[in-house]
């Protein structure tokens, strides 16, 4: 059975599916789809402890978020992608109707055979240039109008406050990326969730490496610690073990 065949919701874990679940898992993590992510982390969780351990850092971003208020902006972005998921596709219409505009004047250009000839009579390029102007006003007419709402395509919800930025990959590594991967709303950097990275073994790393220039990321990873901390000092004991 497929993945898009499979119920993850009614199913029930198993041997046999289980490695579907862990992958269905972490690729809605990662797609910031908090609420199936957090479903599936939550049935693993009860399916097998280490699971539980394993999924305990991701659990506490998915709860985070979904228990945060929407904001008036994260209401627009909702309503807009409502919009765009019926008539998105008009968007991209500007992309067949600028082209075809210039190839109209083009060929209106090819028939201009004297300098004044466009306010010739005898002219015979009017029909292009009527289309090439009707295509231009169009081009722009759906350009106005869709931009208030296809500036929602590419944001994602942040994992530390719940509210939509724009999307960075959270894995470019570059000194650009660090200026500008920040959510624009709690200005925390890298807003993206990342599997690995949102992980015991990933937090730590950071936070040995000191690699978060924000020391709010420090103050609550400590806390996370704390309170979950028999999840952490176990994860951190199989850790010694495989060395």
């Amino acid at each position: 059975m497929s993945k898009e065949q499979f119920d993850f919701t009614s199913e029930k874990i198993t041997e046999e599916n289980l490695q579907l679940f862990i992958d269905q898992g972490v690729k809605l993590y990662n797609k910031t789809n908090y609420e199936e992510a957090c479903r599936i982390f939550e049935k693993l969780s009860a399916y097998d402890n280490k699971y539980h351990i394993i999924l305990t850092p991701h659990l506490g971003k998915c709860k985070n978020v979904i228990n945060s208020l929407w904001s008036d902006d994260d209401k627009r972005h909702i309503e807009n992608m409502k919009v765009l998921k019926k008539y998105g596709w008009v968007d991209y219409l500007k992309y067949v109707t600028a082209p075809a505009s210039f190839s109209f004047l083009l060929a209106a250009i090819s028939k201009w055979e004297a300098k004044f000839a466009l306010i010739d009579l005898n002219f015979n390029g009017w029909l292009e240039i009527f289309a090439f102007a009707f295509l231009l006003i169009m081009t722009i007419a759906i350009h106005l109008v869709m931009r208030k709402y296809t500036g929602s395509r590419n944001l994602i919800r942040c994992k530390y406050c719940g509210h939509y930025t724009k999307y960075v990959n959270p894995n470019a590594s570059n000194f650009l990326n660090t200026i500008v991967n920040l959510c624009r709303v709690c200005k925390r950097t890298y807003p993206v969730p990342d599997f690995y990275w949102d992980s015991w073994e990933g937090l730590e790393y950071m936070k040995q490496a000191h690699s978060v220039p924000e020391p709010e990321f420090y103050d609550e990873f400590a806390i996370f610690c704390e309170k979950h901390k028999n999840e952490f000092e176990t994860w951190r004991l199989n850790q010694e073990r495989l060395k």
